[in-house]
């Protein structure tokens, strides 16, 4: 079917007098307001006409949550508040709980990296949406390469059938665990909503589930009813520190070198990286010197955050999270460092966040509580090629 030109003149003209249409100037003008507002708001989403981030206030919706409990942070805009936690919130799996919003809750768990240290070094993340279970295949080593000449000698020569071998395939098992997390909020942020204080909330969730994760993720024992620490983990490459020494000790220039050893002897690929306790680095590694004198942290950038400098060329991460209790052989108050491609540090993120609150417990303080829910799961492979430089004295 053909239309005549003049009738659809006509056409959108008349749908542009009713509001339907807007002309092309308005169109660009709009465009380039919506692209300013999302420059400006430092990868948070472009804000609704209420100036909320990704057009979600949390901070709104944790009002309309203790609303719901008969408690009231807000009197002007108890009611609103109520309505949009019930409009915005779904109900979540944990009874009481509820579901924060995708572009809000993946907001907070991008912001776990700035607590977990794997995280930011770029561990493999498998998004498990919706799903309790998930086994993945990973390389455990190279496949076997079989030589031969042109002239049919050997295995891989002209003529001569090819046995099959081991692809050296393994397999990796999540299972999700649920981090909880509970924090103090006060109630002078929530009486508010603008994007800074939403920030500043999204920010207060993101700590409290990062301090926690990077925590079991290093600990000296698994955590109860939680995911795996890399430290328990089997298969994987231990070597002990002060030369090898069966009890530990001092930090050596030598154990930093077997480390490295080790990593390749494992066949590890790719860029590796160090993880550590702060106490160690500055106390123990930053001291240190090469056979003719130099330091051999280079690249060091700052006091503070997670990327500390280089080692060898490999970035250093650190936290807190690592224990300092540790005991090998007849040593004590000691630590480890771990040494491994990012890579093979594997954590299931089901991705959501369950919140519920609570002004019971905080009530004399002025804050609200709120506990979130976020599950996931670790898992170590290729295993061999994670190294713990184990029994190093803090």
């Amino acid at each position: 079917m053909e239309f005549n030109a003049r009738a659809l003149d006509q056409l959108a003209d008349a749908l542009h007098k009713a509001g339907y249409l807007i002309p092309r100037s308005d169109f660009d003008a709009l465009a380039r307001k919506i692209s300013g507002q999302a420059g400006s708001s430092g990868g948070w989403g472009i804000y609704d006409s209420s100036g909320n981030a990704g057009g979600f206030s949390i901070s709104k919706a944790l009002r309309g949550l203790v609303g719901k409990e008969g408690k009231v942070v807000v009197e002007a805009t108890r009611e609103t508040d109520i309505a949009y936690a019930q409009k915005s919130l779904l109900p979540g799996t944990t009874p009481g709980s509820f579901l924060v919003p995708t572009i809000q809750a993946d907001s907070i768990i991008q912001l776990l990296a700035s607590a977990h240290q794997v995280r930011a070094a770029g561990c493999r993340i498998w998004p498990m949406t919706n799903i309790q279970k998930l086994t993945v295949p990973v390389e455990s080593a190279s496949p076997n390469i079989v030589w031969g000449t042109s002239a049919g000698a050997g295995a891989g020569g002209a003529g001569v059938v090819l046995t099959p071998s081991d692809p050296n395939l393994s397999q990796v098992s999540f299972d999700l665990k649920s981090a909880k997390s509970l924090v103090a909020i006060p109630n002078e942020l929530l009486a508010v909503s603008v994007p800074a204080v939403d920030q500043i909330v999204t920010e207060i969730l993101a700590l409290g589930f990062g301090q926690e994760e990077q925590r079991a993720f290093v600990a000296g024992t698994n955590t109860a009813n939680g995911p795996a620490s890399v430290y328990t983990a089997a298969g994987t490459t231990k070597i002990l520190a002060n030369n090898g020494n069966v009890s530990g000790g001092a930090l050596k220039f030598g154990d930093l070198l077997a480390a490295a050893g080790a990593f390749y002897a494992a066949k590890g690929k790719g860029t590796p990286a160090w993880f550590m306790h702060p106490t160690v680095f500055y106390k123990d590694l930053l001291g240190l010197s090469d056979a003719s004198g130099r330091p051999i942290v280079t690249g060091l950038e700052s006091v503070q955050g997670p990327f500390q400098g280089r080692v060898f060329g490999w970035p250093v991460y650190i936290s807190a999270e690592f224990p300092t209790n540790l005991a090998v052989g007849s040593g004590s108050g000691q630590s480890y460092i771990l040494f491994t491609n990012p890579q093979y540090l594997h954590i299931a993120d089901r991705g959501g966040l369950e919140i519920q609150v609570s002004t019971e417990r905080f009530f004399d303080s002025n804050q609200t509580g709120v506990r979130g829910v976020h599950q996931i799961d670790h898992a170590f492979a290729p295993a061999a090629a994670i190294i713990i430089l184990d029994g190093v004295t803090v």
